[in-house]
């Protein structure tokens, strides 16, 4: 008897720790139902009394039925013919998103040669490239129209012609691919003059330049000052080519006559300097 006492005055002890630790808990954040909701829906029928009977065998119905449903599908992998694959959804930077069409989550049977096509689109994901390719294509109008600009003048020649198109054609061509070289950083092509033509040139351009100068100061109009560039001093090599007695010809250096003469004999102004010293000390 003293042991059974004993028992059930540590059980009451128990269940009253237990409901102060339970009040204490509630007092602080809220009722227990919070957080630890009614598990099955047996305990939804025993603590909502507003259920009926009829509600109840329902739920228990549907669990049954989801349960069967489960089990068919793990017995049979392939429902008329089709393979049965997890629906796949890609989000997209601007908050779109696009889900994987029926004919890519239905897939072929094993035995058949076809394959699960899973390139297809949904129609939502379209609507998003055409929005891509309207701003690829006005960035492309853009830069075609700055071009036209730029190149207007040299088109304008030919616009006298019967048959004018926009695309140029033989000198012209070359023109504007020269400039768009120029434009990306290559180098500027000078075609081949004659020098007396490229002085005559150079003199225009002086001539012009003076003019507006003139113009500009009359008009009161400042001007930018002319820099002055510095000139590139190149050391004179005198390698084989530049070989200053001789001819150089083929790898062979040939000296005349006439250049042993040179190198051998002194100057004339030495001589007459020779002969006044002589002349001295006699």
């Amino acid at each position: 008897m003293g042991r059974r006492g004993e028992s059930k005055l540590s059980k009451n002890l128990e269940k009253t720790a237990l409901k102060g630790l339970k009040k204490s808990f509630e007092d602080e954040f809220g009722s227990v139902h919070k957080f630890f909701g009614p598990e099955g829906p047996g305990k939804r029928l025993h603590e909502e009394p507003g259920l009926s009977e009829k509600a109840g065998d329902n739920a228990v119905k549907q669990d049954s039925q989801q349960q069967s449903s489960h089990i068919s599908t793990r017995n049979s992998p392939m429902e008329e013919g089709r393979l049965q694959f997890p629906q796949v959804i890609h989000f997209l930077e601007g908050g779109k998103s696009w889900a994987a069409s029926e004919t890519c989550v239905k897939g072929s049977p094993h035995m058949s040669s076809e394959l699960p096509h899973f390139c297809k689109k949904n129609k939502g994901f379209r609507g998003g490239g055409k929005e891509q390719d309207s701003g690829y294509g006005q960035l492309k109008n853009d830069i075609a129209l700055q071009r036209l600009l730029r190149e207007s003048h040299w088109l304008k020649r030919g616009s006298d012609r019967s048959a004018f198109s926009l695309e140029p054609v033989g000198k012209q061509r070359h023109k504007i691919m020269e400039n768009r070289i120029k434009r990306l950083g290559g180098k500027e092509v000078k075609e081949k003059v004659p020098l007396k033509i490229r002085l005559g040139m150079k003199r225009k351009a002086k001539i012009r330049s003076e003019i507006a100068k003139k113009k500009a100061k009359e008009a009161g109009v400042v001007r930018a000052l002319p820099v002055s560039k510095a000139k590139r001093k190149y050391k004179r090599n005198h390698g084989l080519n530049e070989i200053r007695i001789g001819k150089y010809h083929k790898g062979m250096v040939t000296l005349s006559e006439k250049d042993i003469r040179e190198t051998l004999s002194t100057p004339i102004s030495d001589k007459k300097n020779k002969r006044k010293n002589n002349r001295k000390f006699v």
